[in-house]
Formats: C-alpha cells, sequence, structure tokens
C-alpha cells in the first residue's frame, strides 16, 4: 500500500525519496538489512526514528510547526512478539511500532531499522500500559484480504477485528505556519469462521448483523446502548 498523503499547500513544493528500507528475510535472525533513517539526515542533525517520522514534513527535512495525531500505533518502540506466517519462527520481545499509515511493520534490529515484508501472521504491541494484538489471514472482504492487518478487539468463536488507516494531511496557513495532522479511517468487522462482515459502533449496524448475518445478540440487546467502540467491544465479547 502507497504512502497516503494529502497536501493543502500554499506557495511550498516537496520532493520524494525512494524507501530507505528492505524487506527482512524471515528465516535469518534480525539483522541490519535496512539503512537506518539516519544515514539520510544531514550529518549537523542526526535524528531519532519517530523525531523524524513524527515532527517532519514528509519526505522532506522540514520541521512542521503544529503536530496531531501520530502514524504508529506507540508513541516510540514497544515490546512485542512476531509471528511469521508459513513458518515456525517467532521473534520474541523485540523492539517494534506499526506504522498505519505505511501499513507496514517496523522492527529495531542490531544496526538499524527494518521493514518486515515476509508475511506475518501476527504480532503484539506492549507500550507499557496496554498490550494490542494484531493479525491476518482473514477471509477477503471489500478491498481486504488475507494479509490484511486487523487488530483483534476480542478473540474466539466470534472475532472483532479493527482495521485502522491513517492519512497525512499537510496545511499551510497565510502566516506560514505548517501543520501536520493525522487523520484515522477506522473499520470494524466480525469474523465467524469463514464469513466476514462489517460492523459500526451503534444499535442499528448491530441489529443489521443479527438480522442479516446471525449474529447472536438478541437476548443481549434489552437495554443495551452502543455508541462507542468500548460499548460494541462489550457486547461482543459476551459472545463465545
Amino acid at each position: 500500500m502507497k504512502t497516503k498523503i494529502l497536501f493543502f499547500l500554499a506557495t511550498l513544493s516537496f520532493y520524494s525519496f525512494d524507501s530507505f528500507s528492505q524487506g527482512l528475510n524471515g528465516k535469518s535472525p534480525l539483522q541490519p538489512e535496512a539503512s537506518h533513517i539516519n544515514n539520510y539526515v544531514p550529518r549537523y542533525e542526526m535524528l531519532d526514528f519517530f523525531q523524524y517520522e513524527r515532527n517532519y514534513l514528509p519526505y522532506t527535512y522540514i520541521k512542521a510547526d503544529q503536530i496531531k495525531g501520530k502514524a504508529t500505533v506507540a508513541d516510540n518502540w514497544a515490546k512485542g512478539d512476531i509471528v511469521m506466517k508459513n513458518d515456525d519462527i517467532v521473534y520474541a520481545n523485540v523492539d517494534l511500532n506499526y506504522n498505519q499509515v505505511e501499513d507496514k511493520l517496523f522492527v529495531k534490529a542490531n544496526k538499524g531499522i527494518v521493514i518486515l515484508k515476509n508475511p506475518v501472521q501476527e504480532f503484539t504491541i506492549n507500550d507499557g500500559n496496554t498490550i494490542s494484538y494484531f493479525r491476518t489471514g482473514f477471509p477477503s472482504i471489500n478491498t481486504y484480504d488475507d494479509k490484511t492487518i486487523y487488530e483483534v478487539l476480542k478473540d474466539g468463536e466470534f472475532k472483532l477485528l479493527k482495521r485502522v488507516e491513517k492519512m497525512v494531511f499537510v496545511t499551510v496557513g497565510y502566516n506560514l505556519v505548517t501543520e501536520k495532522r493525522y487523520d484515522a479511517k477506522v473499520k470494524y468487522f466480525v469474523n465467524d469462521g469463514n464469513i466476514m462482515y462489517e460492523i459500526m459502533p451503534n444499535m442499528q449496524s448491530v441489529q443489521n448483523a443479527a438480522n442479516r448475518h446471525g449474529l447472536p445478540v438478541d437476548s443481549l440487546l434489552n437495554g443495551y446502548a452502543i455508541k462507542n467502540e468500548s460499548q460494541l467491544v462489550s457486547l461482543i465479547k459476551k459472545l463465545p
């Protein structure tokens, strides 16, 4: 998936460079097979990986004056485990982060940063407060296939999945103040065996899922309000 960036600019032009990272062979130990981001930064200003991604305009060395949101799941490197697809290989307790603009999993290796390109089955991200679970391999729906990465909000027979896609918006005001903003498009899905369908965190959508797809929640809806994600998760967690 290509980086999704929309620019609304007054008189500012940007130039891009090719991706700085290469794939990781799932059958090898984590090695620095990709150049570190600092290789692309002038020597007088060596940047932390997340400093560059967060504070600079995309593909430039121009700092944004204001930043709202973030591209990654965690604010910084987080600990997690990675299970490679079609392999018995597990990378345990590695430093990683999931970029939801690039839709790529970044791993901090011995001497640099790599992007995993070999198929990943699942991974976890522990930011110190919560552990988030991500998985692939679900039935195709709309433009998503078995390689699509979902966050698993509820596991079991009836799985509740969350798909987040982020876009970067850059605006330049008349006073030349630049704002970099991350907007997220969030979708929820229920997976029941080979059945996959979209659901939204509201009563009408849940009732439609019950009527059209047989989601067994009718007996649970009396006096139940669903207006946000946490309430939807709480309802689905009552199912097996």
